[in-house]
């Protein structure tokens, strides 16, 4: 908490608080001008906000603290973009725009605790939107030629992972794209299979790209994972969750891998760990979980409880009951 201090005491003093990394120093990125927008608009609430503690304490540090959060975000996301190979930029494009008006939601409303809702910058976004992107789209246009370039000496598990992002889009979201963006994707893979001989995978509906996905450390707190490797990560920026890798290389054991995906991906039931997606097409085949076990086991959490605390047990034990019950009425081993 002594770090929301040292922010207050920033703002009241009216230094400079908030470092929106500038974003001139790279300008090459197709999606700068977008970037850019969300830029300003961060700056114009850390302006706003300088000193305004005087005399709306609470307001000030409850929007100091979701900007620096926003802020932190933002940053990763365009670091994280800038160091991407061209077409998975290219490929990831939709889901890369729907982060950006994310984005701009969150920020509309800390324009409106900061009383800027007749600020410019509050619908110059909105107005820019399309013009933007039509110069985000033609800049890769222009770039995406030439595709062999870009994959040029890459591993063939990343350029299976690229030819992965653009089959999904075109698989799944091709109602988003215009004719002009699909004849491009399309005429983009086909060139890329040609020059690497890479074949297309087999693509889910819940397929999640590795980019989406920052892994972390190995999950302590999950126990027998039976030929599979267990890490926590982050998924679109919030989402904590478990990764599970499959350790075994040869086709039987991830046929089975992909079957249980498959089945699991299909269960919505409160006390039923929710599968979010998996990615078949790495050399170590991932599916990601949301992070039910972030305190350890059930078995680990119960031989360490206080015997104080044994109703709060059974009830534990009552809800992986349920959650059983519902796979077997579904028609499932909770073996398989």
């Amino acid at each position: 908490m002594f770090h929301i201090a040292a922010w207050v005491s920033a703002f009241l003093v009216e230094s400079n608080t908030v470092a929106v990394s500038p974003l001139s120093r790279d300008n090459q990125d197709e999606f700068h001008g977008l970037f850019a927008r969300v830029d300003a608009r961060l700056r114009c609430v850390d302006r706003t906000l300088r000193g305004c503690g005087r005399y709306n304490l609470r307001t000030s540090v409850c929007v100091l603290v979701l900007l620096q959060r926003l802020v932190a975000r933002f940053q990763r996301a365009v670091t994280k973009h800038r160091e991407l190979n061209l077409l998975v930029r290219f490929a990831t494009q939709r889901s890369t725009l729907d982060q950006l008006k994310a984005l701009h939601r969150v920020i509309d409303r800390l324009f409106g605790y900061v009383g800027l809702q007749r600020h410019p910058q509050m619908t110059e976004w909105r107005d820019r939107w399309a013009q933007d992107c039509v110069r985000m789209y033609a800049t890769f246009e222009g770039r995406v030629k030439q595709p062999q370039l870009a994959v040029a000496g890459l591993p063939t598990a990343e350029i299976a992972e690229i030819l992965a992002i653009m089959k999904f889009e075109l698989d799944y979201h091709k109602d988003k794209l215009t004719p002009q963006q699909v004849a491009l994707l399309q005429k983009t893979a086909s060139k890329v299979v040609a020059s690497s001989k890479v074949h297309v995978p087999k693509i889910s509906a819940f397929y999640i790209p590795s980019v989406d996905v920052e892994f972390g450390d190995d999950c302590d707190g999950v126990w027998d994972t039976r030929g599979c490797e267990v890490k926590r990560g982050v998924y679109d920026q919030e989402t904590r969750l478990v990764a599970q890798y499959l350790s075994a290389d040869n086709r039987y054991a991830r046929q089975l891998f992909w079957s249980a995906t498959e089945i699991w991906h299909g269960f919505r039931h409160p006390n039923v760990a929710k599968m979010l997606g998996e990615s078949l097409v790495e050399a170590k085949p991932v599916v990601v979980w949301e992070d039910a076990a972030v305190h350890g086991n059930f078995i680990h959490y119960f031989a360490n409880e206080d015997k104080s605390n044994q109703r709060r047990l059974w009830r534990m034990f009552l809800q992986v009951a349920h959650g059983l019950n519902y796979i077997h009425q579904q028609g499932k081993a909770h073996g398989n």
